[in-house]
């Protein structure tokens, strides 16, 4: 988790909604302009903010405007309906400010872009050196690990479904006088036993970078 105030353009917002503990939310998206390379970059964030200030933006702010955020940033991965490893950067909202849009503003907005890019590189350094407990890699490295760990459940659990001897055809035809059979080439019930193995590895990996993620803070000199 990552403190942060950013200076930021709304480019999608969704209405406020009500949450079943009664407190209001709304999630919107923000989009941020910077150079990189001597061309113009476009980095986008989610950003979900709660209670009295969802209720403020609602009433207040509209897609095309500056608004300043002060919140924290976090990893918001994910497991996709296909099996694959998503991820994102995600903003929680805790206060935000309106932001006008004049000659001055410039100079606020190259500011806030220099931070984003140091911001973005002690990430990246927070990921390259920051070990997993019980993994022994670092978290960029899981982030390679895991999408690798759900590519090989999602083969085991194809080869697992298959018997280990399965007829082709229906029986005797016109065409035919023999039954056919597909047999396997591997022990099912070891790659029953890999696949459940696999799985719990790939549920212990996302626990652990989870924790990391909720719980790890760090310094950015921004």
């Amino acid at each position: 988790m990552i403190n942060i105030s950013a200076l930021v353009r709304i480019i999608a917002m969704n209405a406020i909604i009500e949450l079943t503990t009664g407190s209001k939310a709304i999630n919107f998206t923000v989009a941020n302009n910077h150079y990189c390379g001597g061309e113009t970059a476009t980095d986008t964030f989610s950003v979900t903010a709660f209670g009295n200030t969802a209720e403020f933006i609602g009433k207040n702010f509209k897609v095309g405007q500056l608004i300043m955020i002060n919140g924290t940033l976090i990893n918001n991965h994910y497991t996709d309906k296909n099996g694959n490893m998503q991820y994102a950067e995600k903003i929680v909202a805790n206060k935000v400010e309106f932001a006008g849009w004049n000659k001055s503003d410039v100079r606020i907005i190259n500011t806030i872009e220099m931070k984003i890019i140091r911001l973005k590189h002690s990430i990246s350094r927070f990921n390259l050196t920051t070990k997993v407990p019980g993994f022994g890699m670092t978290i960029d490295e899981m982030l390679v690990y895991i999408p690798q760990q759900t590519a090989l459940k999602k083969k085991l659990d194809k080869m697992r479904s298959r018997l280990p001897k399965e007829r082709i055809n229906s029986g005797f035809s016109r065409t035919s006088n023999f039954i056919e059979y597909n047999y396997c080439n591997y022990d099912v019930k070891k790659v029953q036993s890999d696949f459940e193995e696999a799985s719990k590895r790939l549920a212990e990996a996302q626990m652990a970078l989870d924790r990391i993620n909720t719980t790890v803070e760090f310094e950015a000199d921004v």
